[in-house]
């Protein structure tokens, strides 16, 4: 857990008794001037203490897991005959090491009494201590149990690097860790996190995923060409095909089709997905078009994309009606028309295909309070398209009413083409048919591409980037935007901005079966869409809105009314048309061609929170020389 802490004025802390300090690393004092410690006894140095230890009172409850041991002892067993004898790498001493029983489960003991966290690593008891009220009612939420598989994730986790302590290497531990913990279990039946008892409860704890079997008859026997390549790479050859599937009917896979996976990065966090996907299909000759739908409830933990620590968790419940038209029958991929951590039960079975879709996507997650920058005042900000007027409470105040109103749910547009063995997907807020039906907004799920691709001797590649803003604002001209090193980037609130997160990941298996995943976060991962929006010219030329014509007929009630009415909107918009022309001429003379703007991200290629990035937008404004333009323009108007 990470806090950063700016204030503008003066800190003062007043402590009754002892004031004690404890730090696993350094700690860090930095002064622009003095640093001064006064004591009327004085000051004394001597050797670290470790902080007083809370007793564990041991529970009645108990609760016992080898989950997570066994998945990544059951890849180890996998790997470590593919490594070298003279292979030293830190990967490779690690997948011995738990394939020789060197690194073993660790115990778990329930505590009565409450930690820090609710379910922890104890580095000196040397086992995982989870708090009693943790396990109660849990085997009947499955978003409990999901949550009780993050933790225990996690405390594994921890216990995983004091074991890799004395494994000196030059490589990065961190670079493996999704060859680890990362898996989906397609078409599971069942998947059993432990055994719990406690005074009302006594058995497995499991996750339960019932299938229903496809008892439609088949239309007919297809079997593939005789030449191979009718239908590209492995088409003709079923043995060493991998995912290949022989025909043109329903994809290969059950329907609906059920899975859980879920992910854990040292950097980035911890996810899990339950999905669903039912798809169908008609052809004829070699044309084919497929229905699909998919569904998968999301959690993310802190660290991942959508998450921040002011907002630490998120869960999606996402639906992707597609449909696909296809040409001929090639080996099936996997398609995944939202992010990288939700899960996808749907299979393209074309050689050549194209897909449309759109994301419906209800989210948990708080959004901050509507601000306007121009008036310094919590209320609707003119150049967010989505924000929510919320009016006044009984005090006066903007913002606090009507809460439930204002939510992170969108809709996303989807779209993906497959050739041979290669697809391509994305998806994008923005509304672009025919490509996007997004609603528009520029925030949150913004953008995200998946890539894959199979090639000769199963050698198989995949990328995925997904891009999560914080609440932003999409009639924002260059003129509104704050400027950092010459670039543009969009006006935020502090908690949005720490919501500005990206996940790149890339992964390759070889011909031996090996799996390396390479794994990018911070700034960096932004390239997609800051290459994206500096594309775009913004903004538009605004259009003068017309007038509406006075009735001949004054004495037509009705006549006058709808004119009235049409006034009305027409000063309205008036209004907004000045202001944007405004906007307008003041953003093309700083910037004869001005762009849309970037986002701006503090977390570094750790996933961490860069504080000099931090201070550097908040104390960033907008051009001086812009805000003289706009005085002058407005002087000018009232004239």
């Amino acid at each position: 857990m990470s806090r950063i802490r700016i204030v503008g004025g003066t800190i003062a802390k007043t402590t009754g008794g002892d004031h004690n300090i404890y730090s696993d690393g350094n700690i860090v004092y930095n002064s622009g001037k003095a640093i001064t410690e006064t004591s009327d006894v004085g000051i004394m140095y001597g050797e670290p203490k470790s902080p007083p230890k809370k007793e564990i009172i041991v529970s009645a409850f108990k609760f016992e897991s080898t989950y997570v041991h066994d998945h990544l002892l059951s890849v180890a067993k996998e790997m470590t005959p593919k490594f070298n004898a003279d292979d030293t790498s830190i990967i490779c001493k690690f997948y011995k090491a738990v394939n020789d029983g060197k690194i073993t489960n660790i115990p778990i003991e329930v505590s009565k009494n409450l930690h820090p966290s609710k379910v922890f690593y104890d580095l000196e008891e040397k086992k995982i201590i989870i708090w009693e009220t943790s396990l109660l009612g849990v085997e009947k939420s499955d978003d409990q149990k999901i949550k009780l598989l993050q933790d225990l994730t996690q405390s594994y986790s921890t216990y995983l690097k004091e074991c890799l302590k004395d494994m000196n290497s030059g490589d990065s531990f961190e670079s493996y860790d999704y060859d680890l913990f990362r898996f989906d279990a397609i078409g599971s039946e069942n998947v059993v996190i432990g055994k719990l008892e406690t005074p009302t409860y006594k058995g497995n704890l499991d996750l339960s995923f019932v299938e229903v079997e496809n008892k439609a008859p088949k239309k007919y026997d297809w079997k593939p060409e005789k030449d191979p390549r009718a239908h590209g790479p492995n088409a003709g050859n079923g043995g060493d095909g991998g995912d290949f599937y022989g025909g043109p009917g329903d994809p290969p896979t059950k329907s609906p089709n059920i899975g859980f996976k879920f992910s854990y990065s040292l950097n980035g966090g911890f996810t899990a997905s339950v999905y669903v996907g039912i798809s169908k299909s008609v052809s004829s000759g070699n044309f084919g078009a497929m229905g699909s739908l998919n569904t998968a409830l999301t959690y993310y933990g802190k660290g991942s994309v959508g998450t921040s620590r002011m907002s630490p968790t998120l869960v999606t419940l996402s639906a992707t009606p597609s449909i696909t038209l296809g040409y001929k029958t090639g080996n099936a991929l996997q398609m995944n028309l939202f992010n990288q951590h939700a899960g996808s039960g749907v299979y393209n079975p074309y050689e050549y295909g194209f897909t449309l879709g759109t994301t419906g996507i209800l989210s948990s997650g708080s959004v901050s309070r509507e601000f306007n920058p121009e008036t310094g005042e919590f209320e609707k900000n003119p150049y967010n398209s989505h924000d929510v007027a919320r009016g006044k409470d009984k005090d006066g105040i903007f913002g606090n009413t009507q809460r439930y109103n204002n939510t992170r749910n969108q809709i996303v547009g989807g779209a993906a083409i497959k050739v041979g063995n290669f697809m391509i997907a994305s998806y994008n807020d923005i509304y672009k048919p025919p490509l996007f039906f997004g609603m528009g907004s520029d925030e949150y799920w913004s953008a995200g591409i998946n890539m894959q691709a199979k090639l000769p001797q199963n050698i198989k590649m995949a990328y995925a980037v997904d891009m999560y803003y914080g609440k932003s604002n999409n009639k924002n001209p260059y003129s509104q935007d704050k400027i950092i090193d010459k670039q543009n980037y969009d006006y935020q609130q502090l908690f949005d901005v720490l919501l500005n997160r990206g996940q790149e990941t890339f992964s390759i298996t070889d011909v031996n079966g090996n799996l390396k995943t390479e794994t990018r976060f911070g700034y960096g991962t932004f390239w997609p869409t800051n290459a994206m929006h500096d594309s775009i010219a913004f903004p538009d030329v605004p259009k003068e809105p017309k007038k509406p014509i006075e009735p001949k007929n004054t004495l037509n009630i009705e006549l006058n009314k709808k004119y009235n009415t049409n006034l009305k909107q027409y000063n309205i918009d008036l209004e907004i048309y000045n202001r944007d022309m405004i906007n307008y001429k003041v953003s093309t003379q700083l910037k004869p061609k001005p762009t849309f703007h970037h986002l701006f991200v503090v977390y570094d290629k750790d996933n961490k929170e860069d504080l000099e990035r931090l201070k550097k937008y908040l104390n960033a404004g907008q051009s001086e020389e812009g805000k003289l333009l706009k005085e002058m323009y407005i002087l000018d108007n009232k004239k």
